[in-house]
């Protein structure tokens, strides 16, 4: 997996904090193994970081040397399905109370 953009500062794991979240989970798994690979990018892999799901969010947070931190959230496909799921059963029952004539 290969995510964000490094311009001014060469992530290390002292800027750059990348944090995994399974569906329905508040409980982070940390990202501690990466790879500053091409110019302006890091490349992880999951197995090797012990982490064996397809239903993420990820969430990482650089900090750059002037101290300015940038954050961006990631999701795979499978995280984006499911919370498409919910939202659309969320809808559904709306409109079947609406249908039914429920009001607050």
């Amino acid at each position: 997996m290969s995510c964000a953009e490094f311009r001014r500062t060469e992530p290390t794991t002292h800027n750059l904090v990348i944090n995994l979240y399974q569906w329905g989970s508040a409980q982070a798994q940390p990202i501690k193994r990466f790879y500053a690979g091409a110019p302006s990018e890091v490349t992880f892999y999951l197995a090797e970081n012990n982490i064996h799901i397809e239903d993420i969010r990820i969430i990482a947070e650089f900090t750059d040397k002037e101290g300015g931190t940038f954050e961006d959230v990631y999701f795979s496909e499978e995280f984006e399905n499911k919370t498409k799921e919910i939202q659309q059963r969320a809808l559904a029952a709306m409109e079947t109370a609406i249908d039914e004539g429920y009001s607050e």
